[in-house]
């Protein structure tokens, strides 16, 4: 019986780290979508357009099937993502 149950922990936590990886993947690949959009590159006042970079990093949630959000700065962009998995 102990067996089986350190069988199962051990099972569960390997779901959960694949589970916590597939989510960071997923986040810094949308922030790095978002920070495609690089405006002032011949003025050389290097900014993200705020409004684009949000957009284009939701989008890329979306079309991983992730859920979550982005806001997007002058500077930086950050996204959240929520993953839920089922234990045994």
């Amino acid at each position: 019986m102990a067996l089986l149950l350190c069988a199962a922990l051990v099972f569960d936590g390997g779901r959960l780290v694949a589970a916590r990886t597939a989510a960071a993947d997923a986040a810094e690949n949308a922030a790095r979508a978002g920070a495609q959009e690089i405006v002032g590159v011949r003025s050389g006042e290097f900014r993200l357009d705020e409004g684009r970079a949000t957009q284009r990093a939701q989008a890329y949630l979306g079309e991983v099937g992730v859920s979550g959000g982005a806001v997007a700065t002058s500077r930086t962009v950050t996204v959240t993502v929520t993953a839920t998995t089922e234990l045994t």
